[in-house]
C-alpha cells in the first residue's frame, strides 16, 4: 500500500514539474510578443514623428535593446540578434501612417 500511495506522489510530481515547465514556457513566450509589440511601437512612432521617406537600417531599440529594426518605405523589420523576428508592411494615407498586416515566424500574415 505505502508503495503504492509513493508511486502516486511521484506520477503527480512529475504532472506538477511538466505543467509547470509549460507555463514557463507559454510565459516567455508572451514576454517575447510584448517586447516586439513594444520596439514596432517604438520605431512607428519614429516613423511617424520624422514623416514619409524616412528611412533607416538596424536601429537598435530603446525599449529592447537587443532588438533592432530596420525602416523601408512599405515595411519595418525588426531583428533580435541579427535574426529577423517580425515584418510589418506600411502605408501612408495622407499624412497618417497605417500598419496593413504584420508576419512573425509563427503568423504569416496578419491583418487588419
Amino acid at each position: 500500500m505505502l508503495a503504492a500511495a509513493a508511486m502516486v506522489v511521484i506520477l503527480l510530481s512529475q504532472e506538477i514539474a511538466f505543467h509547470i515547465r509549460t507555463i514557463n514556457a507559454y510565459l516567455r513566450e508572451y514576454q517575447e510578443e510584448y517586447t516586439r509589440e513594444g520596439v514596432l511601437i517604438e520605431a512607428v512612432t519614429l516613423l511617424e514623428d520624422k514623416g514619409e521617406g524616412f528611412v533607416a537600417t538596424n536601429l537598435p531599440s530603446s525599449f529592447a535593446p537587443s532588438y533592432a529594426f530596420t525602416i523601408t518605405s512599405d515595411t519595418i523589420t525588426l531583428t533580435k540578434d541579427r535574426e529577423v523576428v517580425l515584418r510589418a508592411g506600411i502605408r501612408w494615407e495622407g499624412k497618417k501612417l497605417s500598419v496593413v498586416y504584420v508576419e512573425n515566424n509563427f503568423v504569416r500574415p496578419f491583418s487588419q
